[in-house]
């Protein structure tokens, strides 16, 4: 697992305290971190009517992954525990 210090490395503490903005949605959302733990996962973006929503990569050392394959955008994302 990565902590906030991997992905900000110059210091939360160094902010300017101004909000930013996460779009989850079309719409825009306050999120208020509660841990300090993260993981780095890779995920494709699948929009299809019937099938809509990110999902990770299954690619490893010797395994292929069905949505790389079709050439589905691979997204890099910073997950927060359950």
């Amino acid at each position: 697992m990565a902590t906030l210090s991997d992905i900000f490395p110059e210091g939360l503490e160094t902010s300017s305290g101004d909000l930013q903005l996460i779009r989850l949605s079309e719409t825009p959302s306050l999120v208020v971190l509660f841990t300090q733990t993260i993981e780095l996962v890779d995920t494709h973006y699948v929009y299809y009517p019937n099938l809509m929503g990110e999902f990770q990569c299954n690619a490893s050392s010797g395994r292929r992954c069905f949505l790389c394959d079709i050439s589905i955008p691979l997204t890099h994302r910073a997950v927060l525990p359950a």
